[in-house]
């Protein structure tokens, strides 16, 4: 099942509504990284991926050492999830697709 992929070796990783959420709100964001998410987010600077347990660990340690730069990361990606990512924009983007918009 997809919420016991972290037990196995077969790791299934997609794009969640979480990965705009956690940015939309204001928060900052340390997600796994995917490769899906470099569509959406300049990562390292709008959010924050780790790639295994360790890295993790050593980025929790170093952002939460690093207040200023966590804070400028937190902004980015609000900024750019109100920028890019509403529901509004993605309607747009969806009937201009369809052949339905300006």
């Amino acid at each position: 099942t997809c919420g016991a992929t972290h037990e196995t070796e077969e790791r299934v990783v997609q794009v969640r509504l979480r990965d705009f959420e956690v940015p939309m709100s204001g928060g900052f964001y340390l997600v796994e990284y995917m490769e899906e998410l470099e569509e959406f987010f300049d990562i390292g600077k709008e959010i924050v991926c780790y790639s295994d347990p360790q890295d993790l660990a050593d980025k929790i340690r170093y952002y939460l050492e690093n207040e200023d730069q966590r804070e400028e990361i937190r902004k980015a990606g609000y900024e750019r999830a109100v920028r890019n990512h509403t529901w509004h924009k993605r309607f747009e983007m969806a009937f201009r697709e369809m052949g339905m918009g300006s």
